[in-house]
């Protein structure tokens, strides 16, 4: 189909009944695979949640210690990962950690700034009731600004699940001998487009799924809010 189009190579694009026949051919394969990426992608992400969820909240206790911390956690997250992949591999191996660090850290950033900027967001009006109520700093977390801070921590945990994703690929890439990512260097290699095209596939389907699954349960659990997946207007 593509090739018969003038404009592209199926060696370069295989059309899509290509990529379906090399995703039935190597079910079992790409399957057996899937679950070393999904593991990493999800252990990362959620390192990366907790990290970062602790990490806003120390910050946010004292504006001094965040601004003098603030500038040390952009610049250490400006660095490529992918550049400093080899160094994580040098000091912890070749292998799964390696992968659940390399997710992490990818993962991490997004969210932590989300986190931060949610959670130093506080009214007037709380601010004066926390004062009338001599609430403690825990009490105030608790019950005002974690409440108010989860629409845009979840907006920061659907963009570091698909950074959590990415980076564990990235670290098969490099790191170990198993997953997707190690999956489609081997099709690569072997000019197998049609399976390459069928694990990237794979990976937005799982990426899809996991934001899905979020929105569905910041939809439970931020009942007084709209946050459905699918929106509908009235």
């Amino acid at each position: 189909m593509t090739e018969a189009s003038g404009l592209v190579s199926e060696t370069m694009f295989p059309p899509p009944e290509s990529v379906y026949s090399a995703f039935i051919d190597n079910q079992e394969l790409i399957v057996d695979n899937t679950w070393p990426t999904v593991t990493a992608g999800f252990i990362g992400f959620g390192l990366a949640v907790v990290t970062a969820t602790l990490s806003a909240i120390l910050l946010s206790l004292s504006k001094r210690v965040e601004n003098a911390l603030m500038p040390l956690v952009v610049s250490v997250n400006s660095v490529p990962r992918v550049t400093l992949a080899p160094l994580l591999i040098f000091y912890l191996g070749s292998g799964v950690a390696t992968n659940y660090m390399i997710a992490a850290w990818v993962a991490f950033f997004p969210m932590f700034l989300n986190a931060m900027e949610s959670l130093g967001q506080i009214s007037g009006e709380h601010h004066d009731l926390c004062h009338l109520y001599q609430a403690s700093t825990w009490q105030e977390y608790r019950y005002i600004r974690i409440p108010n801070a989860l629409p845009q921590m979840f907006d920061g945990m659907k963009m570091a699940i698909i950074l959590a994703m990415i980076g564990a690929v990235v670290g098969e890439f490099v790191a170990t001998t198993e997953g997707l990512g190690y999956l489609s260097t081997l099709a690569l290699r072997n000019a197998n487009m049609g399976l390459a095209f069928a694990v990237v596939g794979v990976l937005g389907f799982i990426s899809t799924a996991a934001i899905f699954v979020l929105y569905q349960i910041q939809d439970k659990l931020i009942f007084w809010e709209d946050s459905s997946f699918f929106t509908t207007e009235a």
